[in-house]
């Protein structure tokens, strides 16, 4: 597997008046392509903004692999991992307040990789209920807890604006969580890759506003712009699975999103569905 990661530090601005952040270098998008267990992904995306060097440079180690997800909830040792993921793309998008007014919103995506642990031998992610449980496994990974004083402390909200989506090939589940106490929110699409992975486009949206509440920060700073890069990016995703196009391998893409429909995750609340990409 492969993993690219090149953080890029914004320093945000908090805005005075309602703003439209403006989209960078927007028809300068490009092809990327990743190749995972033996299948490819492609979509195209807009180059990082601001540049960061070394931004697209991709390298293969095995010791790239995160086994135990991003949770600060730090696993005993001998812990069997949840999760094995692997980082392979990573961009950050910066949109300015009119007139010289600053950044005031960054866009971040990263794509893993991601290979469930705890899931039966006989599972297959290609069928919804194995991923609806795998998801949630990500989510225990990666969007966990932390103890102050022998405290639990969740860091994020229970997972919202649930939904099912299409690329150009494949469906995909799509959710989202808030960071507690900050403006950031992480919008998760998961898209079933074969039997054993699935891909997780993870955008975290950041935005500087002066209101402590999201729906007052949405009057500042519109994620309109933000969500219309989201949208463009995936509906640019085409999958292409080794054997699953096959009419003898069982996977039905109208049968994946019917049950999707029919059984949504059950933690999943209504939430900000103004603020949510579809």
């Amino acid at each position: 597997m492969l993993t690219t990661i090149s953080a890029t530090r914004i320093r945000l601005r908090a805005p005075k008046y309602p703003v439209n952040g403006v989209l960078p270098y927007s028809w300068l998008a490009s092809k990327v392509s990743i190749e995972a267990a033996g299948n490819i992904i492609e979509f195209t995306a807009p180059p990082h903004y601001p540049m960061t060097p070394g931004a697209n440079r991709a390298i293969q180690a095995k010791r790239d692999v995160v086994e135990h997800g991003r949770s600060y909830d730090v696993p005993k040792a001998g812990t069997p991992p949840i999760i094995e993921s692997w980082r392979s793309f990573f961009r950050t998008w910066a949109f300015n307040a009119p007139w010289w007014g600053g950044t005031v919103a960054q866009l971040s995506l990263m794509v893993e990789i991601v290979k469930p642990k705890r899931l039966k031998e006989s599972a297959d992610l290609l069928s919804y209920p194995a991923l609806k449980y795998a998801i949630e496994e990500y989510i225990e990974a990666n969007y966990h807890h932390i103890y102050v004083n022998n405290e639990r402390i969740n860091m994020y909200s229970k997972p919202d604006n649930w939904a099912v989506g299409s690329t150009k090939n494949s469906p995909y589940i799509s959710l989202s969580m808030l960071r507690q106490g900050e403006h950031i929110r992480h919008i998760l699409k998961f898209i079933p890759l074969n039997k054993e992975y699935f891909v997780c486009f993870c955008f975290v949206l950041d935005r500087q506003g002066r209101a402590t509440d999201e729906q007052e920060i949405e009057k500042q700073i519109p994620a309109a712009p933000m969500i219309k890069l989201i949208n463009g990016i995936m509906s640019s995703v085409e999958i292409q699975r080794k054997g699953v196009d096959d009419p003898e391998s069982g996977f039905s893409e109208h049968r994946f999103i019917e049950e999707a429909k029919a059984n949504p995750l059950a933690s999943s609340d209504s939430g900000s569905v103004s603020l949510m990409a579809s």
